[in-house]
């Protein structure tokens, strides 16, 4: 039983420290299952943009200096991640679900090309 409690302690606390978890979690008691099998981001021009931005990081190693343009690549991609962190907040202070539903997937897309970042940067440094 106690052991069972605190694996719901450490879900809620993880939960509540990652902005899109808990995003998803406000969602969800408002109705709206973020579900990524059923549901995708119908933005064009934002997947455009996310296709250029992994053709841009796959060109980082090829730089004379790789380490000096991942990290400015990496600078300009937590910008977005910020500015689109600020929008969800904002949507979701107006009660407007289904538009932070949309920012909640932009920001899965984001979360993935950072972990594209950190993997390019363990093999510059590997």
């Amino acid at each position: 039983m106690a052991v069972q409690q605190a694996a719901q302690i450490n879900d809620a606390y993880q939960t509540l420290k990652d902005p899109l978890r808990r995003a998803e979690y406000l969602l969800s008691l408002q109705g709206i299952e973020m579900n990524a099998e059923q549901q995708t981001l119908q933005d064009p021009m934002f997947l455009m943009e996310q296709m250029e931005l992994r053709e841009e990081l796959e060109s980082v190693t090829a730089c004379a200096d790789p380490e000096a343009a991942l990290v400015a690549f990496d600078t300009k991609v937590t910008a977005m991640q910020r500015h689109y962190l600020a929008q969800l907040q904002g949507q979701l202070a107006q009660s407007e679900w289904l538009a932070a539903a949309d920012q909640i997937r932009k920001l899965k897309f984001i979360a993935k090309l950072k972990n594209e970042v950190e993997r390019v940067e363990d093999q510059l440094l590997g």
